[in-house]
């Protein structure tokens, strides 16, 4: 190592060094977790291990062996002193837990564990196909950063005891079972954790695609009486999907929130015209209040009237149901989404 790389290797490390010591966890918004600057190593936190292997490869340029393309930050095709700034800088954002410029989806939880794919599931038959799963997968466990997810109108309420879940492998989980099935469902605090995987869809019966992870109220009603949900949405990776939907087992359903792949909010009645209420919300929350009386679904977002749709219901039940469905579309990417505080008739 040359004079002037050896000076910068040192002033990088005094640098590190001054940034504090290493954080549990980096929280990315890539769609790839192992895609986060700084994780070297691919265990979603930046730390001293991962300034170690930068030094491994300091000095190192385009066609040596060691040079190795994530590790130049800057991509100007050498690993030197600007990209242990960058380095320094993500890991100062990890240790502060959030600041210094950090973006704002960037903390909002640590995943321990990991999670094998779906073509691995499928060839090793671990869910059975053409027939509800009763095992379930359980997965990799996501923390979540409570004291930045759990903010806002709804951040103090439990989340609906009173609910069952839908996956791609099982359409009815009473919730003694819930914990069966963590590759997809989990809770942490008063917020759900909702997950699908890239290449995942519908295997319990012949629905071409439908990869989904909702939860749905146990209450059910006619038309007549008003009903409310009310919860905070935090999209934390994008998909393309349903959010949200007052769904008749007659008449299917009434009004739907959907996300777009972009991050978008989109409110959808039933056979008219969508309505984009919220832009580029990935990492970013949002507070949801739906009423409905078995014939009229009113929606409202962060305290705004959103729309009113009437859609005529003279057979089935209703009900609020909320995650993600992914429809007849292929699930092109992982896809993460939490709600806090999601309640049915919050004040009965």
């Amino acid at each position: 190592m040359s004079l002037n790389r050896g000076i910068a290797f040192i002033a990088a490390l005094v640098l590190l060094l001054c940034a504090g010591q290493a954080s549990d966890g980096l929280v990315g918004n890539q769609t790839d977790d192992t895609a986060q600057p700084g994780d070297f190593n691919g265990d979603e936190m930046v730390n001293f291990a991962d300034f170690l292997f930068l030094a491994s490869k300091f000095g190192a340029s385009q066609g040596d062996d060691r040079y190795d393309a994530p590790v130049d930050l800057d991509g100007n095709g050498m690993i030197d002193f600007g990209d242990f700034l960058l380095f320094v800088n993500a890991f100062a954002i990890a240790t502060s837990g959030g600041g210094g410029g950090g973006s704002p989806d960037r903390f909002l939880y640590t995943r321990q564990g990991s999670d094998p794919s779906w073509s691995s599931i499928l060839e090793e038959k671990q869910i059975p196909i053409g027939t509800n799963s009763y095992a379930g997968i359980t997965g990799s466990i996501i923390d979540v950063n409570n004291e930045v997810v759990e903010k806002g109108p709804h951040a103090f309420r439990p989340i609906e005891s009173e609910i069952n879940i839908h996956t791609l492998g099982n359409s009815l989980i009473p919730r003694r079972d819930f914990h069966n099935w963590s590759r997809w469902y989990q809770e942490d605090g008063n917020t759900q954790v909702f997950r699908l995987f890239d290449g995942e869809h519908n295997v319990r019966n012949a629905r071409a695609n439908a990869a989904r992870i909702e939860a749905f109220s146990k209450k059910r009603w006619d038309r007549g009486t008003w009903h409310e949900w009310i919860g905070t949405y935090t999209i934390v990776k994008a998909q393309g999907c349903a959010i949200f939907q007052v769904k008749n087992d007659g008449e299917d359903w009434s009004i739907h929130l959907a996300m777009t792949a972009e991050g978008d909010v989109v409110f959808q009645p039933r056979r008219a015209t969508p309505e984009t209420v919220l832009k580029n919300m990935e990492g970013k929350s949002f507070d949801v209040r739906i009423r409905d009386n078995g014939h009229t679904s009113e929606c409202y977002i962060n305290g705004e009237f959103v729309g009113r749709h009437d859609w005529a219901r003279p057979s089935g039940r209703s009900a609020f149901r909320w995650g993600m469905y992914v429809g007849g579309k292929k699930l092109s990417k992982d896809a993460l989404l939490f709600v806090t505080g999601a309640t049915v008739d919050p004040e009965r």
